[in-house]
């Protein structure tokens, strides 16, 4: 699943207006890191959303605070648009979301490697080899924000994606976080057509090939079994009843035979 990224100063909505008592003329650029966060994780997980129209409802809802966003924005985003979300301080909570596939709001505190006077960034994805490696959606991000002190030492930035450390993240920032599970598209029971990639491994039995999943994604390839004459020039198109959903990943039964799709496979409802 592809993470959207905007930023504050996108001239699109820079000059929006997110006033608040204390600065009346506040922008989203000067102080909208929460609607521009909040609408990463709505148009990732749901439908697009900008974030000039995120700081309205905000607005319009008292979710905008004196001097920032109101934490309760980020659990009343999950309620209007029917999302699952889980508040949570410890670090490890955030890195087994994202291996799920989720996504994830970090609330910083002034300090830190993203804040100065407090901040909030979205946490888009885990990597490295061994899975300790965030990457950062900061949506105040801008040239030689990470060029010196501790954060020359702790961020690494390559286009609109900052590379830190779980464990250094744990250590200078001081966060508040909201984990937004990965939401499934379709529901068990309903009926899709999916169009795959695979290729043939040479095994059949009876009537059965036994067929390698080349995956959009990229990850880790799969094998399963599936009736020879849904296969047709590498090409596996068939009607499949959907039985077990896990984010953007489902079981899914084609005759008698299960298996895995991504849901970027699935290309219709039938």
């Amino acid at each position: 699943m592809d993470k959207i990224y905007y930023s504050q100063a996108d001239k699109r909505w820079a000059n929006h207006p997110y006033p608040s008592n204390l600065h009346p003329k506040a922008t989203i650029k000067s102080g909208g890191c929460g609607p521009t966060s909040a609408a990463m994780i709505v148009s990732t997980l749901r439908d697009t959303i900008y974030p000039n129209q995120m700081g309205d409802l905000f607005r319009s809802n008292g979710l905008r605070a004196a001097t920032g966003t109101s934490p309760n924005a980020f659990t009343w985003i999950a309620n209007k648009f029917n999302l699952q979300v889980k508040r949570s301080v410890y670090i490890n909570d955030a890195v087994e979301c994202l291996k799920r596939g989720g996504i994830v709001v970090a609330y910083c505190k002034a300090g830190g490697l993203f804040s100065t006077g407090g901040h909030i960034i979205v946490l888009a994805d885990i990597t490295g080899v061994l899975k300790n490696t965030l990457v950062v959606y900061d949506p105040y991000l801008y040239a030689g924000k990470f060029n010196s002190g501790i954060r020359k030492k702790c961020v690494s930035v390559k286009g609109t994606k900052c590379y830190v450390s779980v464990a250094n993240f744990k250590r200078y920032c001081d966060y508040t976080l909201y984990l937004y599970e990965p939401t499934s598209k379709y529901k068990v029971g309903q009926y899709v057509e999916v169009n795959m990639d695979v290729l043939n491994t040479g095994s059949y039995a009876d009537e059965n090939m036994l067929v390698e999943y080349v995956r959009k994604n990229g990850k880790p390839r799969e094998q399963f079994w599936v009736h020879a004459s849904l296969v047709k020039n590498n090409k596996l198109i068939a009607r499949a009843q959907i039985c077990y959903t896990q984010g953007h990943r489902y079981i899914v039964q084609v005759f008698d035979k299960q298996f895995w799709v991504d849901e970027d496979d699935i290309t219709k409802v039938l």
